[in-house]
């Protein structure tokens, strides 16, 4: 965890444990579970979305995976300007 802490002083150990954890959970899932190659392109990361740059929430996620990419967009637009 050295090199984690270093590049990130002011974030607490356990938030860094936790990004650590999900980060190796998000991998295994897609590979061993789903079957995602580990060099797959078709999967991206993102904290951002859309034009405005937009910040995502994880509840965001299940939401994007139902919807329709017009759609989704539409849906984060609305978000920004009701203030949600």
């Amino acid at each position: 965890m050295v090199g984690a802490e270093a590049e990130h002083p002011t974030t607490k150990e356990e938030y860094l444990l936790g990004y650590c954890f999900s980060s190796a959970y998000i991998i295994s899932m897609l590979h061993y579970s789903l079957g995602f190659a580990l060099d797959d392109g078709r999967i991206e990361f993102a904290n951002k979305a859309g034009e405005k740059d937009i910040p995502l929430e994880w509840a965001l996620g299940p939401l994007s995976s139902k919807l329709p990419q017009p759609l989704l967009t539409t849906v984060v637009y609305q978000e920004k300007m009701l203030g949600s």
